[in-house]
C-alpha cells in the first residue's frame, strides 16, 4: 500500500521534512523528528486540522473563519488567525531563518495552503488502506483485505479531532467516524469469511450494542452466532432490532436483514463462511434508504468503490422462501430483566438563593430543549474552577427543564477529585437500580450492564446528572444511546473526549451577581447599607460563588460584625483564603483538592507560575519562569487548564483566578521551590528584556538603542518581523510593565538586588522607545518613580538617569510642566555625565533641545541638537541622528535663515529615504513640513505632511499621525482651502481623543475654529469657543502657535475668500468678536 505526496512539492521533497507526522483519529496530534509538537489552543488545532485535511489544496480566508468560528467570529477573527498562522508557522520549520518565506505553510490566493505529504497524515493513511483492502477483495485476496483494515483501524485513537470546536471539525469528525464504523463492520465480514466466527463473536457484540441501529452489523452478530450454533441468540439479535427500529424510528427492518432472517429460518445448521464481495463502505443506518446500504460521500480526491448489494452469501434462496414466523413464536435465549416502571427524580435539591447565571442557563436549557423534541441525545458538560458553581449552575438548569424529561431524573456522584474516583460499572448499577432493574437482574459484565442501561432509555426522555467527573472514559459508559434523552456532566477537569459534547466554562460571576447572592444570604438591607464594602467585599471573593458563600455565611453568623470589618479582615493578600472558612468549607480546600491531583511538574509549574508579576500570562512567561522550553511549559499549562487551576482565555493566553493565584503562592512559599522563586523571576526578567530589544530591532531597525541596553541571560521571543512585534507587545504592555515594577520592590517579594534594578530600569527604557508615539506614554510615570528611588537608593548613577528620561517622557500640559520637564532633563543630563551613558546624554539632549524650540527658544536648542547629533552618530544611531538634522532644519528656518534651511531639507530628506525606515521618514516628513509652512510654503510643506501622515499611520504613531493632520489643517488655511481645513482638524482631534496630548488639540482647535469662522455653516460661538480652547492649551504650553491667534493675519484667509460684509453683518462680527475674545 502506498500513499502519494499529496502536494505540490512531490512528497518530501522541496524542504518539507521527512520526519513531520500528524494523528487527526483522535486527539490532534503531531511529531516532528520524534519529537512531539506543542500544537497551541483548540482554535489553532482547528485551523491545522483544515489545512492538513486539505492535502495542500489552499483554503480561503471565509473558509477558514466559516470551519473554525461558523456563526460565532470574533471581532478580530481574521487577526487572531493569522496570529495562528504565524504560531505554526514557527512551529513547523523551527530552524527557519527570521524574515525568509515559509516552506509549509504558504500563503495562496486569499488564504493559506498547508504542503505537508500525505503519508504524513494518518487520516489519508487510513483512507487509502481501505481502498487498499476494498482492491484486494476484488482480486479474492480475503486474508490480505483483512490485515489491510487491521492496519486500517489500527491507526485509531478514539474520537476523530477530539476536542476540535467550529462546524469544519463537526462535519469531519462525523465523516471519518462513518468511514470508521464501515471499516469496522468490513473488519467482521472479513472475519467471518475467514472462519473467524467464533472469536469475533465477543467484539461483535460489543459493537453492535453500541450501533443497535446499524442493520449490517445486527446481520454480522446474527450470521457470527448462527455458525456458532447460537441459533437462538441469533433470532434474539433480530428480535431486538426489528423492537428497536419500530421504537426509535417507526419502520420494520429492512428488506437485506429480513431476508437474511428467513434464511437463517430454513437452515438450522451453521452457514458456511461468507463469500467476500467488495464493501460500499456504507452508512448502514435507516436514514439511507430502504433498498440497501448507502454509499458514504467520498472524501475530496479518494475515489471509492462502487456500491454493490449486500454481500451475496446473506441473500434468500428463491426456491426456499418462507413467510417469517411472528414474533410470538420465538423465544429469547435468555429472560427478559425483570423491572417495575419507576420514574426516577434523584436530582438534589433547588438551591433557593441562586442568582445569576442567565446567559448560561437559557444555553443549557435550549440544550435540553433539543432532547425534549427527541432532536438530539444532547451532552453539556460543565467545567470550572472548584467552587465556581458548575453543580450549582446544573442542578438549577435540570430543575427548569425537569418536566421537559417525564420518564426521570438520574444523578450520581462521580468522585471526580476523590483518590478512588467512582467505577463506571458501580455507577451503572446505582444507575439501573434507581430505573427499577432488580438486583438479581443486573448483569456481571460491565459492558452488558452498558447495553441494558442503554436499551432501558431507548424510547424514553431521562435526564442524567454526573456530577464531579473524572475524565471520559468514566462518562462514557454512562451515556444514553439514543435521542430523546439529555446529560448534565460537572468536572473540574477538561473533558473534550465525548464527540458532540458541548462544553461550558463556568466562570466567577459578574458582580452584579455576586451582589445578588450576597443580598440572598446575608438580607437586602445590610448589603444596600453599605454598598461600596459590599462591592469590595465580593471583589476580594474574586466573585467566586463559594467564597461570596463562605463571606456571607460568617456575616450572618456574627450579626454585629458591618460588612466593612470583613472587607478589613480580606484586605491582606496573606490571611484572606483562612478568612475564607466558615462551616466545614473553604476556599483552601476546594483548591487543594484539585491542586494534590496534579503530577510533579504541573504542580511545580503551578506554584512558580504563582511568581510571576501579572496574573495573565502565555507559555513563553511560564517557560521563562520555570528554565525550560515552551513546548514542556504549554504541556504543564494544558495540564493545570484541565485540573480546573488556571483557565484558557486566548490564544496562547491562560489566567489565574485571584484567588487561585493567592493559593499558588501559599504553596510556593511552603514547597521546596520557595529558595527557586527568586532565580525563577530572574530568568522572566531576562526574558522580557531580551524580547523588547528584539522588538526595537523589528520596529526601529535603525536604532541604536538595544545595544546599549543590559544584556539580558536569556534569548527572549524572537518576532519573525515587524508586524508579529507588533502583535507581541499588543498583548504585552501589562507584562512589561509589571516584571520592571516587581523587580523594582513592587508587590509582595523585595529581594531582588541592584542588578535587577539595572535590569528593570532597561527593561522600561526599551519600552518607552516603544510606545513613546502612542497614549501608553502616560503609564511609564509610575514606574519610572519607582526607578528613581531604586536607583538612588542603591547609588545607580546609570539607572537614575535613565529613569529621569523617562520621567520626562509625560505629555507637558502647560509652561510650568515645560520648565519641570527642562530641570528634570538637565539633572539627567548631569547623570549621563557622571555614568558615561551616551544613551542617556544623546535622548535627554534631544529632547531638551526640542522643548527649547517649542517655548520660541530655537537659539539656544541648535546647540543641544548638535550635542544629540554628534552622539547619535557615535552610537550608529542612524535613525536619530537622520531624525535630530530635521528639527535642525526647523529651528534654522525659525531663526530666519530661510535659505539656509531649505538647502539643508533637502538633503536631510535624500538621507532619511536612503535609510529605507518608515518611522523615521515620516518624522523628518513631519519636521521639513513644518518649516515649509512656516516658511511660507503651504503647497509644499502639505506634499511632505501628507506623507508624513501616511508613514506614521502604517507604524502605528499616533500622536506624530495626529499632529500632522493638525499641520495639514493649517496648511489648507495658508492655502484658503477652510473645508478641507475642517476635515484635517476633524480627523486629528478624533485621534487625540485618545492620547490626551494638549498641544495636538490646541493645535487642531485653532485650525478648526479659524476654518469655522471662514466657512459661516456653524454658529460663530462654536468657531469661537474651539479658538478660545486653542489659545488656553497653546498658551499655557508657551507654544509659539499661541501668538499667531492674536495677530491680525490669522483672518487673512477669510478676506480673502469670501466677502468681509458690512460692519455689521455676521462675518465681520465674528471676526471681530474672535479679536475680541483672544
Amino acid at each position: 500500500m502506498t500513499v502519494s505526496g499529496g502536494t505540490g512539492d512531490g512528497g518530501t521533497t522541496g524542504g518539507i521534512p521527512d520526519g513531520l507526522r500528524f494523528r487527526m483519529l483522535g486527539p490532534v496530534e503531531g511529531d516532528l523528528d520524534g519529537r512531539p509538537l506543542r500544537l497551541g489552543p483548540p482554535q489553532q488545532r482547528a485551523l491545522l486540522a483544515v489545512l492538513l485535511l486539505r492535502e495542500g489544496r489552499p483554503v480561503s480566508m471565509p473558509e477558514l473563519l466559516d470551519a473554525i468560528w461558523g456563526e460565532r467570529l470574533p471581532p478580530r477573527g481574521v487577526g487572531t488567525l493569522r496570529t495562528y498562522v504565524s504560531r505554526l508557522r514557527t512551529l513547523l520549520e523551527p530552524s527557519r531563518p527570521a524574515r525568509t518565506p515559509a516552506r509549509l505553510l504558504v500563503s495562496a490566493d486569499d488564504g493559506y495552503a498547508l504542503r505537508v505529504p500525505s503519508a504524513a497524515l494518518d487520516t489519508a493513511v487510513f483512507e487509502a488502506r481501505l481502498a487498499e483492502a476494498a482492491r484486494l477483495r476484488g482480486a479474492g485476496d480475503t486474508a490480505a483485505a483483512h490485515r489491510e483494515l487491521t492496519g486500517a483501524l489500527a491507526l485509531w485513537g478514539g474520537s476523530p479531532l477530539a476536542g476540535l470546536p467550529g462546524p469544519h471539525a463537526e462535519r469531519q469528525r462525523d465523516r471519518l467516524t462513518e468511514l470508521w464504523l464501515s471499516a469496522r463492520e468490513d473488519h467482521f465480514h472479513g472475519a467471518l469469511a475467514l472462519d473467524r466466527h467464533a472469536a469475533t463473536i465477543a467484539s461483535l457484540r460489543a459493537f453492535a450494542a453500541e450501533h443497535p441501529l446499524r442493520e449490517r452489523t445486527q446481520a454480522l452478530l446474527m450470521l457470527a452466532l448462527h455458525r456458532a450454533g447460537r441459533q437462538a441468540e441469533a433470532f434474539a439479535v433480530y428480535e431486538d432490532t426489528r423492537r428497536t427500529l419500530d421504537t426509535e424510528l417507526g419502520v420494520p427492518p429492512g428488506p437485506e436483514l429480513t431476508a437474511l432472517h428467513t434464511r437463517l429460518l430454513t437452515r438450522p445448521t451453521a452457514e458456511p463462511p461468507v463469500k467476500e464481495a467488495p464493501s460500499t463502505h456504507a452508512v448502514g443506518n435507516r436514514s439511507a434508504g430502504r433498498n440497501g446500504w448507502a454509499q458514504r460521500t467520498p472524501a475530496a480526491g479518494t475515489p471509492l468503490p462502487a456500491p454493490t448489494p449486500l454481500q451475496p452469501a446473506l441473500a434468500p434462496d428463491p426456491a426456499q422462501r418462507v413467510t417469517p414466523p411472528t414474533p410470538a413464536k420465538l423465544t429469547h435465549p435468555h429472560p427478559e430483566p425483570r423491572t417495575t416502571t419507576p420514574r426516577p427524580a434523584q436530582l438534589p435539591p433547588p438551591i433557593s438563593d441562586f442568582t445569576g447565571r442567565e446567559a448560561p442557563l437559557k444555553e443549557l436549557t435550549t440544550l435540553l430543549q433539543e432532547a425534549a423534541a427527541a432532536q438530539a441525545m444532547p451532552v453539556a458538560v460543565l467545567t470550572g474552577l472548584g467552587g465556581a458553581g458548575k453543580t450549582a449552575l446544573a442542578i438549577t438548569a435540570a430543575h427548569r427543564m425537569r418536566r421537559a424529561f417525564p420518564d426521570g431524573r438520574l444523578y450520581a456522584d462521580l468522585r471526580g477529585q476523590d483518590p478512588d474516583p467512582a467505577d463506571s460499572a458501580d455507577v451503572l448499577t446505582h444507575l439501573l437500580r434507581a430505573m427499577g432493574v432488580a438486583e438479581g437482574a443486573i448483569p456481571d459484565d460491565a459492558g452488558q450492564r452498558g447495553a441494558l442501561y442503554r436499551s432501558l432509555l431507548a424510547g424514553k426522555r431521562v435526564l442524567v446528572l454526573l456530577d464531579n467527573a473524572h475524565d471520559t472514559a468514566q462518562i462514557r459508559p454512562l451515556l444514553p444511546g439514543t435521542p430523546g434523552s439529555a446529560v448534565l456532566v460537572t468536572s473540574r477537569t477538561r473533558i473534550v473526549g465525548l464527540p458532540g459534547a458541548r462544553l461550558l466554562d463556568v466562570e466567577a460571576m459578574t458582580e452584579q451577581d455576586a451582589l445578588a447572592m450576597l443580598e440572598a444570604i446575608v438580607g437586602g438591607e445590610r448589603v444596600q447599607a453599605e454598598p461600596e464594602d459590599a462591592r469590595q467585599l465580593v471583589a476580594a471573593c474574586g466573585q467566586l460563588p463559594l467564597a461570596v458563600r463562605i463571606a456571607a455565611a460568617r456575616l450572618t453568623a456574627r450579626s454585629d460584625w458591618a460588612l466593612a470589618d470583613l472587607t478589613a479582615r480580606l484586605r491582606d493578600e496573606r490571611h484572606r483564603l483562612d478568612e475564607l472558612e466558615a462551616d466545614g468549607l473553604g476556599v483552601d480546600a476546594a483548591f487543594r483538592l484539585s491542586y494534590e491531583g496534579l503530577d510533579a511538574e504541573a504542580a511545580r509549574t503551578f506554584r512558580l507560575a504563582s511568581a510571576a508579576a501579572v496574573p495573565v500570562f502565555g507559555r513563553a512567561t511560564a517557560a521563562a519562569l520555570l528554565g525550560t522550553d515552551e513546548y514542556t511549559a504549554e504541556a504543564a499549562l494544558e495540564a493545570l487548564v484541565d485540573a480546573g487551576l488556571i483557565e484558557a482565555c486566548g490564544v496562547d493566553r491562560y489566567r489565574f483566578h485571584d484567588l487561585v493565584r493567592i493559593f499558588a503562592r501559599r504553596v510556593l512559599e511552603d514547597s521546596p521551590d520557595a529558595a527557586e522563586r527568586p532565580a525563577a523571576q530572574r530568568r522572566l526578567l531576562d526574558h522580557v528584556l531580551a524580547t523588547v530589544r528584539h522588538a526595537i530591532r523589528c520596529l526601529r531597525p535603525l536604532s541604536g538603542v538595544p545595544a546599549l541596553l543590559y544584556a539580558p541571560q536569556a534569548p527572549g521571543y524572537r518576532p519573525a518581523d515587524a508586524e508579529a512585534a507588533r502583535a507581541w507587545l499588543q498583548e504585552s504592555h501589562q507584562l512589561i510593565r509589571a516584571t520592571a515594577e516587581q523587580a523594582l520592590g513592587k508587590g509582595p517579594w523585595e529581594d531582588l538586588g541592584a542588578e535587577e534594578v539595572r535590569l528593570a530600569v532597561d527593561l522600561l527604557t526599551g519600552w518607552a522607545h516603544l510606545i513613546i508615539g502612542t497614549a501608553r506614554r502616560r503609564e511609564l510615570q509610575g514606574p519610572a518613580r519607582l526607578a528613581l528611588t531604586a536607583a538612588n537608593h542603591h547609588g545607580d548613577s546609570r539607572s537614575a538617569g535613565r529613569a529621569l528620561r523617562l520621567i520626562a517622557a509625560v505629555p507637558r500640559q502647560n509652561t510650568d510642566t515645560l520648565r519641570r520637564t527642562e530641570r528634570t532633563l538637565r539633572q539627567a543630563l548631569r547623570f549621563a555625565a557622571l555614568a558615561s551613558d551616551p544613551l542617556t546624554e544623546s535622548e535627554a539632549a534631544h529632547e531638551l533641545a526640542m522643548i527649547l524650540a517649542a517655548m520660541g527658544r530655537p537659539a539656544e536648542a541648535l546647540p543641544l541638537f548638535e550635542q544629540a547629533y554628534a552622539r547619535f552618530v557615535e552610537l550608529d544611531s542612524r535613525g536619530d541622528a537622520v531624525r535630530v538634522l530635521a528639527h535642525v532644519v526647523r529651528a534654522h528656518m525659525l531663526l530666519g535663515r530661510k535659505e539656509r534651511a531649505e538647502a539643508a531639507a533637502d538633503e536631510v530628506l535624500r538621507a532619511a529615504r536612503e535609510l529605507g525606515d518608515r518611522g523615521t521618514l515620516g518624522h523628518v516628513l513631519y519636521q521639513i513640513g513644518c518649516a515649509l509652512l512656516a516658511g511660507g510654503r503651504p503647497v509644499r510643506a502639505a506634499a511632505h505632511l501628507r506623507e508624513s501622515r501616511q508613514h506614521h499611520q502604517w507604524v502605528g504613531d499616533l500622536r506624530w499621525e495626529a499632529l500632522a493632520w493638525a499641520r495639514l489643517a493649517h496648511c489648507a488655511l495658508a492655502r484658503e482651502r477652510p473645508g478641507e481645513a475642517a476635515a484635517c482638524a476633524t480627523q486629528a482631534l478624533s485621534i487625540e481623543d485618545d492620547l490626551g496630548d494638549p498641544f495636538c488639540r490646541g493645535l487642531a482647535l485653532a485650525a478648526r475654529g479659524r476654518a469655522l469662522l471662514v466657512l459661516g455653516e456653524t454658529p460663530a460661538l462654536s468657531a469661537l469657543a474651539s479658538l478660545r480652547t486653542a489659545h488656553r492649551l497653546l498658551s499655557a504650553r508657551g507654544a509659539a502657535e499661541a501668538d499667531e491667534l492674536t495677530s491680525p493675519p490669522w483672518t487673512a484667509p477669510q478676506a480673502a475668500s469670501r466677502p468681509t460684509g458690512p460692519p455689521g453683518s455676521p462675518v465681520g462680527g465674528a471676526a471681530s468678536a474672535a479679536r475680541a475674545a483672544l
